[in-house]
């Protein structure tokens, strides 16, 4: 039974060893499709949220707390 396995097998070691890898480029192009378009999903969503943060929530400018500002508020200029 094995000497008829053996002789009906077309398959030589050097072919049975190359067969499996005949699916490999493809499912590796596959991931590394899907990994980009994973990467590239994620970026745009970022770019999304920094736009949308800038947009409506950005904080306001900080006012100008140095002493001479101060004074320049308090204490208006006497020319008028």
């Amino acid at each position: 039974m094995l000497r008829a396995q053996r002789e009906g097998s077309a398959m030589t070691p050097a072919t049975r060893s190359s067969a499996p890898s005949g699916h490999a480029p493809a499912a590796r192009r596959d991931l590394r499709r899907l990994a980009v378009e994973l990467v590239g999903v994620v970026l745009v969503k970022i770019a999304l949220l920094l736009l949308v943060y800038y947009a409506f929530f950005a904080p306001y400018p900080r006012p100008d707390t140095r002493p001479a500002a101060i004074e320049r508020t308090l204490a208006p200029s006497s020319g008028s």
